[in-house]
């Protein structure tokens, strides 16, 4: 918008039509601990249609400090051949970023952000047979990160990432790994 203001927003919308989706086949498969898995196939469905949006604004408080904020949000509907209407799968929770940062050096700056995940309760048929997928969903999560770039020289920079300063348990939607515990990453 301005010097001070930088707001993005777009909007989407996408239609797939002969989406090749995985669908329980009606057969049971026993395990070795006694239990059984559904087995699933792949087929042609009709359509997907997704909706979504992808945004962020950035304040400048004065020449030094600025702040902001990303979200992006994506929401699916899957068209069966039987005319039944389902949530697409593997579509993330509502997510982004917010944070904050100083210039302390013309070429140093030092900040500090939250990433985040909003919860996830939506979930399409094969999600509710996938076994790293809890059936209620992913819970919703917020991480703290301190971040710094210091431009050493015009051919060299460091950067200075802390993740997770909270050593807070998380996973991300679809993943059978929990989310990295409190760690520090240095790049030269």
């Amino acid at each position: 918008i301005n010097d001070v203001l930088n707001l993005e927003v777009t909007g989407y919308s996408v239609t797939y039509s002969d989406k090749i989706e995985s669908v329980p086949t009606g057969n049971l498969l026993p395990m070795p601990n006694g239990n059984s898995l559904i087995e699933m196939t792949n087929r042609n469905e009709n359509s997907m249609q997704l909706y979504g949006i992808e945004s962020s604004v950035d304040f400048k408080f004065t020449p030094q400090v600025r702040a902001g904020l990303i979200f992006n949000y994506t929401y699916g509907d899957l068209k069966e051949r039987n005319g039944r209407v389902s949530p697409v799968d593997r579509i993330p929770p509502g997510n982004g970023r917010a944070y904050v940062r100083y210039e302390v050096l013309d070429g140093l700056d030092l900040g500090i952000q939250t990433r985040f995940a909003l919860k996830h309760r939506r979930l399409a048929d094969s999600e509710l047979q996938d076994f790293r997928i809890s059936n209620d969903g992913t819970d919703g999560f917020m991480i703290f990160q301190l971040v710094s770039n210091w431009q050493v020289t015009d051919n060299s920079e460091i950067h200075f990432f802390a993740d997770n300063l909270l050593d807070s348990a998380y996973r991300e939607h679809s993943s059978s790994l929990d989310g990295l515990g409190r760690n520090v990453t240095v790049r030269y």
